[in-house]
């Protein structure tokens, strides 16, 4: 699991932080304006990628037994049905039905199409790497894939572009990324398609593309929204926010997801295990994420600062916002899986079908009232239903809520520690921005280990032995050091 942390943390990592350079210096050249157009059209490829049968991908990683024919099913259906949307959209921009759909707009929205297409065959290769756990092989391709898209996309930007690199930008990031895994998956594939296959598949498909769908639409509906009430400007300020967190989750948010299914998958049959790696994985999560997502708050002035111009200091408190969902949604994902391999998907299916039915008529109407008011609802929806996640998970493992906040208490205690002293500290001494936030940086980390080694040191030992038996011995050695310096 540690060594999969790792390589999946170098996927994850390198790939968004190159992509997220690119955007961060077209930011500084295009307006507002431009980002919330893109944005919109980009919302609309994302809600139609909710309809793609992402379950029967996932269930390349939950069945045991899988071989190419099963791989090659799932991707022609995927495909196929990428090909079918992509055809629909495409009408679509040519209707011009609603007032949004200027002629760049259809334009733009045609080429994403494209996104579309290649990211259903993409995400299929890429769950038969994780299914195998070749970490390391998704990890190089794709930071390799990375640098060769951000190269021809500064390229674009050079040659006078302007908002069609940020359009083209997408899809050409798209088309390296699958080539990426479709080398080292190519022998799988062949020009077969069974309906038993997928039929064999249907029971857990369904419900997972319906879940994974029901979780796309909810990121991205608001998009529409925003765009269609407070107009492209809003929306531009909202989606450079939304991209920044997206680049954070993506990082450090994906790459629990990624470990923490195929390992509990691979523990079904054993319940106390489960439940103790449930436990580990929500104690991970929140001593690995917690400090991050409040430092991310505590810093966004500056951060944006450093960034962007001050044409983007509107996107400031969206971020803040952001970042506060964030922590619920770490705290979703080893709920999300247990739910899904404890065979409860109807339970989040339809627990997210009702919520949405709640929130998305909130939204609209928090919309005409302003940014300020539609976060309020964003936020309150994600703690709603990651609190109801919460017990179901409980209830299915058996665990009482208050081991399960158990876990979480000490990465608390250590945030509440450093949002105090760098709240005293702050503009002690006047510093450049980059210093400063490297300053804050350095005495959050400090502190929140403090915290956390002299309130927990028991558990962080024992998980760090458990994830890495063969550095027992250096972990003995350092407890000896730290006992004498403490004595």
């Amino acid at each position: 699991m540690t060594k999969g942390v790792i390589w999946l943390f170098i996927s994850k990592f390198f790939p968004p932080a190159i992509t997220f350079a690119v955007f961060t210096y077209t930011a500084r050249i295009l307006s507002p304006e431009d980002f919330g157009l893109v944005a919109l059209a980009l919302a609309l490829i994302f809600l139609a990628a909710c309809l793609l049968p992402s379950g029967w991908r996932d269930g390349l990683i939950k069945f045991e037994k899988i071989d190419s024919r099963h791989i090659s099913s799932v991707f022609w259906l995927n495909l196929l049905v990428a090909l079918t949307i992509s055809a629909v959209l495409t009408g679509f921009s040519y209707l011009s039905l609603f007032q949004f759909q200027t002629d760049v707009f259809n334009l733009a929205l045609r080429i994403l199409c494209l996104k579309l297409l290649v990211d259903g065959s993409f995400n299929t290769l890429n769950a038969v790497l994780l299914r195998e756990q070749k970490y390391a092989t998704i990890a190089i391709r794709v930071t390799l894939s990375s640098f060769l898209s951000a190269a021809i996309i500064i390229a674009l930007i050079h040659a006078g572009f302007g908002v069609w690199a940020l359009i083209w930008s997408q899809v050409i990031l798209s088309v390296v990324n699958f080539i990426a895994v479709f080398i080292p998956t190519r022998g799988y594939l062949k020009f077969y398609c069974s309906v038993g296959i997928l039929k064999s598949m249907a029971s857990f498909g369904w419900y997972s593309t319906v879940t994974t769908g029901l979780s796309e639409l909810g990121k991205h509906y608001d998009s529409v929204i925003i765009g269609s009430f407070l107009g492209n400007k809003e929306l531009g300020f909202f989606n450079v926010a939304k991209r920044l967190s997206d680049v954070v989750s993506d990082i450090c948010i994906g790459t629990i997801n990624d470990v923490n299914f195929p390992l509990l998958a691979s523990q079904q049959s054993d319940f106390e295990r489960v439940r103790t790696s449930f436990q580990n994985s929500v104690y991970l999560t929140s001593m690995l994420l917690f400090p991050v997502f409040t430092l991310l708050f505590i810093e966004a002035d500056m951060i944006f600062s450093i960034l962007f111009t001050e044409q983007w200091s509107s996107a400031v408190g969206v971020f803040q916002a952001f970042c506060i969902i964030l922590l619920t949604v770490a705290l979703g994902v080893p709920q999300k899986s247990i739910i899904l391999i404890c065979d409860h998907a109807q339970w989040w299916v339809s627990r997210q079908i009702i919520l949405l039915m709640i929130i998305m008529p909130l939204t609209a109407i928090a919309a005409s009232k302003g940014m300020a008011m539609l976060l309020v609802v964003f936020v309150l929806s994600k703690f709603i239903f990651c609190t109801i996640s919460m017990i179901k998970s409980c209830d299915l493992l058996d665990l009482k809520l208050t081991d399960y906040l158990g876990n979480i208490r000490v990465a608390i205690l250590g945030c509440f520690s450093f949002i105090i002293v760098l709240y005293l500290a702050e503009n002690a001494i006047p510093l450049h921005p980059v210093i400063h936030l490297v300053v804050d940086t350095a005495i959050a980390v400090s502190i929140y280990l403090f915290v956390v080694m002299l309130l927990d040191y028991r558990r962080v030992k024992a998980t760090l032995c458990d994830l890495m038996p063969r550095y027992q011995p250096l972990f003995h050695k350092l407890e000896c050091c730290l006992n004498l310096i403490f004595r």
